[in-house]
């Protein structure tokens, strides 16, 4: 989750770019903009706001059973995602959400 002219959402620019170039279409990478979501409150985990802690920029990996494996706030180091994606596929988990 990220704001469009936030500094720190600016800075964390180069791990997204990074994960893209490292796991191309392998895993859903979803950046999303918390502008539509400021001051809403959303009960439903099929929404992406459900996941949305209020700060940015964060990150969320959740696996193909849905299950949330990371949810932090940020400048999480790409090593530490790639290690929870790698991990993933290492347990049989073809489906990987990165939002």
């Amino acid at each position: 989750f990220y704001l469009d002219d936030n500094a720190n959402s600016k800075s964390f620019a180069p791990v997204v770019s990074g994960l893209k170039l490292i796991w191309g279409t392998t895993i859903d990478l979803i950046p999303l903009t918390t502008d539509s979501f400021q001051g809403e409150s959303n009960l439903d985990s099929s929404k992406e706001a459900f996941y949305w802690g209020g700060k940015v920029p964060q990150v969320v990996i959740i696996d193909g059973n849905g299950k949330v494996l990371l949810d932090e706030d940020g400048q999480v180091p790409i090593d530490k995602i790639n290690k929870i994606i790698a991990r993933c596929f290492s347990n049989g988990f073809y489906s990987v959400h990165c939002v």
